[in-house]
């Protein structure tokens, strides 16, 4: 029975030692630098690409860019400065880059080898709130597409604040209708447009997810309130540009990320100015299929 014992201990710690060595393999860099492409102005007048290290860099705020993220990786930090996102991708998509900011167009060539996951919020904006676009069950509008020529209402006043270019944007993205076709007015609060949906003064709302849910109770066991209202949509705003890391990458690096620049704008002012060109606020976490247009009708 003893040598049974010492049979049973024995391989419990062989299966630890496995686990610890397969873990240890999977957290490992990949390799000794993180290669991070960036469309700037400090590549212009350069024949190619340019790959530096915090040494060669020459603006300031790019060496406090890199001093910031060297602080939280093991791995040195090599930016590759280019004239626009669409070579950034290409970087990305030949395996010399591993992270890079791109657009949505210059997207569409890694998008089986990377994955966007994270945004700008715009200095002047709410960044990409999901919108529900909803109409009355018992009405004629089933559809965004049924919406041309219709008048739609928005919610423009506090509490709830709305970015109504942000909704305006959903709406032709989802309907694939111009502006012209659609008509819009303003109320205060989410109980006014509802109630003018069902009246029929308007033949659709658009409003933030959230003004939606707390108004529908939809955290109650079985809400009823908006049970004579359908969702014709609900969806984000299609991001115009993304930071997007290779899928050659463990996971533990996105969310390292993460993690460094979401606090950047507070924690390294001259580093955020540089890699957001001063286009925005700060950086927000995005879901995975932020460079495409999709829907649903879930709520």
């Amino acid at each position: 029975m003893l040598r049974y014992f010492f049979l049973i201990i024995a391989l419990t710690l062989v299966s630890v030692l496995t686990s610890l060595i397969l873990t240890s393999a999977i957290a490992a860099p990949p390799t000794d630098v993180l290669r991070i492409a960036i469309a700037s102005s400090d590549a212009e007048g350069n024949p190619a690409t340019r790959c530096i290290s915090k040494d060669q860099a020459a603006s300031g705020d790019a060496q406090s860019y890199i001093d910031h993220l060297q602080s939280r990786f093991r791995e040195q930090i090599i930016l590759c400065l280019t004239d626009d996102h669409a070579m950034s991708a290409d970087l990305l998509a030949k395996g010399e880059a591993d992270i890079a900011w791109v657009s949505a167009d210059g997207f569409a060539s890694i998008k089986e080898d990377a994955r966007p996951f994270m945004t700008l919020r715009p200095h002047d904006g709410i960044g990409r709130v999901e919108a529900v676009i909803f109409s009355n069950a018992k009405g004629s509008i089933d559809s965004i597409n049924g919406l041309a020529n219709q008048t739609i209402g928005l919610l423009g006043q506090p509490p709830l604040p709305l970015n109504k270019d942000l909704v305006k944007r959903v709406l032709v993205e989802q309907g694939q209708l111009p502006l012209e076709e659609m008509s819009f007015t303003s109320f205060k609060t989410m109980p006014e447009i509802a109630d003018a949906v069902r009246t029929g003064d308007i033949m659709a709302g658009a409003v933030e997810v959230t003004a939606w849910a707390r108004y529908c109770h939809l955290l109650d066991p079985a809400p009823t309130r908006c049970a004579d209202l359908q969702v014709l949509a609900r969806a984000y705003p299609r991001a115009d540009e993304a930071m997007v890391i290779s899928d050659r990458l463990p996971k533990e690096y996105l969310y390292r990320m993460l993690s460094v620049h979401s606090m950047m704008h507070f924690e390294a002012p001259l580093a955020f100015e540089w890699i957001s060109r001063g286009t925005g606020k700060e950086f927000e976490p995005t879901e995975a299929s932020a460079f495409s247009i999709k829907t649903g009708t879930g709520y």
